[in-house]
């Protein structure tokens, strides 16, 4: 895709950007864990993925930046600050409630500045390069938004994952009408969908103008929207933040956005994105960027051995005759699997957990 130029002022001025940041990115454990969740773990080049987020961010507009995120994690958050040349405003809360709510939260608090503002929406552990390129394709496609309630970001598959899910386009062209969602598809059918032109993994990533985002929440959930609007009428605001009670927030639906929403809302355009993205979601994921990640990170030595992602900071690892294989050493813990398994990470820790807990 060319870049293209954009009388950017107008864009600038009414686009706000929500940064989602409240995952705890089990799937990376032991190093992403509740305390320090993997977006805040300088782990590409020495920089955080919520880090390199905020960054994009800046790049696309001045407004300050709406972050969403679990209280607990209000001193991770704080260092960025004072890196930010434009503000950041953040909503925290108590107890979370999945996408839905913090979507809602973010679009209120967006639509109470400036009802004519349009909202990007934006995962805070992903990676994105080329902010010129992201710049290009998100002000290109704003104009879509007379034609589309939300539009959602594509990628085009690489690989057959099974831990993303995926959407099928109308067309091939750089802007189509969404036709249907595969959540996490098995490998066989990620397998078809990876030949199939106007399949696309689902990047995470929304744009749609507040009003009509607002709208699409109170018309397919509207509990969560209600039961948002009394958590929110009940906020405590300290300066640039605002605090939700888990009172109130115990009392929302816990839902994601594709599930609440997405799924539902017949208007959706899918934009192609062209970046170079890449979901840190999982040790796989994570192992298919390692050239990016620094040395020293990696303590190993590795004989007769091919094709593994080893990661200890602090031990020597030495592996011998094996291959396909993902080696994890941190803070104690060892991990030794498969490589295309850590998908199942998530459940082996409620298990271990369960487990424990049992004694």
């Amino acid at each position: 895709m060319k870049l293209k130029k954009f009388k950017s002022i107008k864009y600038m001025k009414n686009l706000h950007i929500l940064i989602l940041s409240g995952g705890s990115g089990s799937r990376l454990w032991p190093l992403s864990n509740p305390k320090l969740p993997k977006q805040f773990i300088p782990i590409v080049k020495n920089k955080s993925l919520f880090e390199l987020t905020l960054n994009r961010a800046k790049f696309l507009t001045k407004n300050p930046i709406i972050i969403s995120s679990a209280k607990k994690h209000q001193s991770l958050i704080k260092p960025y600050e004072n890196k930010m040349k434009n503000s950041m405003f953040k909503i925290f809360e108590e107890e979370g409630r999945n996408t839905a709510a913090a979507i809602w939260f973010g679009a209120k608090h967006s639509y109470e500045i400036n009802p004519e503002s349009i909202m990007l929406i934006m995962p805070s552990d992903h990676l994105i390069l080329n902010n010129p390129l992201f710049k290009s394709t998100i002000y290109s496609s704003i104009k879509y938004l007379s034609t589309y309630k939300w539009i959602l970001y594509g990628v085009k598959p690489s690989y057959p994952a099974t831990g993303f899910g995926y959407i099928k386009s109308s067309g091939i062209k750089e802007l189509n009408k969404i036709e249907n969602f595969v959540e996490k598809p098995d490998l066989e059918t990620a397998k078809k969908f990876l030949k199939k032109k106007n399949t696309y993994w689902n990047s995470g990533i929304f744009l749609g103008r507040t009003k009509s985002i607002l709208n699409s929440l109170d018309t397919f959930c509207t509990d969560i929207s209600k039961s948002a609007d009394l958590a929110w009428e009940f906020k405590r605001k300290i300066k640039n933040s605002i605090f939700l009670k888990k009172e109130f927030l115990s009392k929302i639906r816990s839902d994601s956005i594709d599930k609440s929403v997405i799924e539902k809302e017949k208007n959706l355009g899918l934009q192609v994105l062209h970046n170079q993205w890449f979901d840190i979601g999982s040790w796989d994921n994570l192992a298919k960027i390692k050239g990016l990640i620094l040395s020293k990170n990696k303590r190993c030595y590795e004989d007769e051995s091919e094709n593994n992602f080893i990661y200890s900071p602090n031990n020597l690892i030495v592996t011998s005759g094996i291959k396909n294989t993902i080696i994890v050493n941190v803070d104690g813990v060892t991990i030794i699997m498969k490589k295309g398994q850590s998908e199942n990470l998530k459940e082996i820790i409620k298990k271990i957990k369960k487990s424990y807990n049992s004694h």
